[in-house]
């Protein structure tokens, strides 16, 4: 049961963070996209504009980039299908607070009143049997001090051709190397505590060991300001995550891993 995971990882009190929202499939694709920008009633607009001219004078090198929102998700023949729009992280920075904490999947479409950006984030496992963690800092957009799993990112419609090219491009700048295998999928997650949008979640396997990778990173991304590599066991992770608790997105990634086969 995955209730047990949670209680092994002692999560057992931070169920309430997150969402399954699917975990039947082994594939993904993007069934469709409407490229024309999300948009908003004129009153959300404004507090959106607010929001984002606050940001922009704390931080002047700010910017608004594009996200595709899941509209719609289906699994069909094991295969989960994903109908994504355009939107912008200003969008989905002002407007996420009016997310609820727990997703009506029967609503049609499902980011109606708000975004909801589809992230991707893996488990990914070394040569010598180990998870590769990090530790957000201060430059990310919420969650600093938090521990995440690596790679992970925002689906950018501008950039990202499939969820696999943004799994190696966010290895690559992330951890510093590019080959990886899919092991096996794990969900669509929705992070209802701090996030607010939908992640897809996966274990990956990548062809080198932990002192290897730790020898050819180099600097590693902004985001991230150190990175741990834990025995892929789920007592060691346990000890881990007791001192750097991971962020809701992250927590249910790590339980699907040890949860599915």
């Amino acid at each position: 049961m995955i209730n047990r995971v949670f209680e092994r990882l002692g999560l057992d009190k931070r169920k309430g963070e997150v969402q399954f929202l699917s975990n039947a499939f082994e594939k993904v694709c993007i069934e469709g996209f409407e490229d024309k920008l999300q948009r908003f009633e004129s009153e959300k607009e404004e507090r959106v504009r607010e929001n984002w001219e606050e940001k922009k004078r704390n931080n002047p090198h700010i910017f608004p980039g594009p996200l595709g929102s899941v509209a719609a998700f289906k699994v069909v023949d094991e295969t989960l299908k994903l109908w994504l729009r355009r939107t912008r992280f200003d969008l989905y920075d002002g407007l996420r607070n009016e997310a609820p904490s727990y997703l009506d999947s029967t609503k049609k479409p499902l980011d109606r009143d708000f975004p909801l950006p589809l992230s991707v984030g893996a488990v990914t496992v070394t040569d010598d049997n180990k998870i590769i963690f990090g530790i957000r800092s201060k430059a990310t957009a919420f969650g600093k001090d938090g521990a995440v799993m690596l790679p992970s990112g925002y689906f950018n419609p501008d950039r990202d051709a499939s969820v696999q090219e943004l799994i190696r491009k966010e290895l690559e700048e992330e951890v510093g190397i590019r080959d990886f295998e899919i092991e096996r999928w794990g969900g669509l997650v929705y992070d209802g505590k701090v996030a607010k949008q939908p992640l897809l979640s996966l274990r990956i396997k990548v062809p080198h060991s932990s002192e290897e990778i730790e020898d050819i990173k180099g600097e590693i991304d902004k985001e991230v300001k150190n990175v741990h590599y834990v025995d892929n066991k789920i007592d060691a992770v346990k000890e881990f995550i007791d001192e750097y608790p991971p962020l809701p997105h992250s927590m249910a990634n790590l339980v699907l891993h040890f949860y599915l086969p």
